[in-house]
């Protein structure tokens, strides 16, 4: 069946968004080092392994509710600091998360081929929008910075924080079908349990970027490049 409109999730879907953190966060920290905000003797990319191994090993209790978003953010950075034997001046992570905010949206860069798809999607005037979580003011300006606005409507844009569901709630997709008013639209996202699962449940097509191959049975497509995806996008509406 063909799809009417397609809506692709934001970060790691569009664009490369493990390079663009890491990027934001050394130079974040490299700043705020510079200033003697942080104290301590190990190295920008030493500090940013145990950083990334906590903001993993964190991530559950922030997804389940058992840290706020601030809690979480104070505790990944904190105890990555002490974790290298450094310490951080002020003794909280605000003026961290303030420049992290502010560096991430200068690293955004599309993923090779993206704006070919995107412009492909435009051409066959195909429905076309982003379904992402995340806060509203810093979503936005990572769509700007990517230049997704040459090809997909500001109406076309949902962002959790302004809508009273967040993925993986398929109630979300059932809203975003209700307000554009498309009869077969089609999901792409990189994570099954965030976007291919609730977006499947919730009567649509959807498409996998991912690169856990040996994961792919249980999903009726996936890709592993912007090739692939967009061979596949074709085939869904032409």
């Amino acid at each position: 069946m063909k799809v009417d409109a397609v809506f692709f999730d934001l970060d790691n879907t569009v664009y490369d968004y493990e390079r663009v953190f890491r990027l934001a966060a050394l130079q974040s920290f490299a700043e705020l080092w510079k200033k003697g905000d942080i104290t301590g003797g190990a190295s920008a990319e030493q500090w940013f392994r145990r950083f990334k191994a906590c903001c993993d090993r964190f991530w559950g209790e922030y997804e389940n509710g058992k840290l706020s978003r601030s809690a979480y953010q104070k505790k990944r950075f904190l105890l990555s600091l002490k974790e290298c034997g450094m310490l951080s001046v002020s003794g909280d992570a605000s003026s961290f998360e303030q420049l992290l905010r502010h560096y991430i949206p200068s690293y955004c860069v599309l993923f090779a081929g993206m704006e070919g798809l995107l412009q492909a999607l435009k051409d066959h005037q195909i429905l076309t929008g982003i379904i992402t979580n995340g806060e509203e003011e810093l979503q936005k300006k990572k769509i700007k910075a990517l230049s997704l606005d040459d090809w997909i409507s500001t109406e076309t844009v949902f962002i959790s924080g302004t809508m009273p569901f967040e993925k993986p709630d398929p109630q979300v997709f059932y809203l975003v079908q209700k307000q554009t008013g498309c009869k077969h639209p089609l999901y792409v996202g990189d994570t099954w349990l965030l976007d291919i699962m609730p977006a499947q449940n919730a009567g649509w097509d959807a498409i996998w970027m991912t690169t856990q191959s040996e994961n792919t049975g249980i999903v009726g497509h996936a890709v592993f490049s912007i090739c692939q995806l967009h061979k596949l996008l074709i085939s869904y509406i032409e």
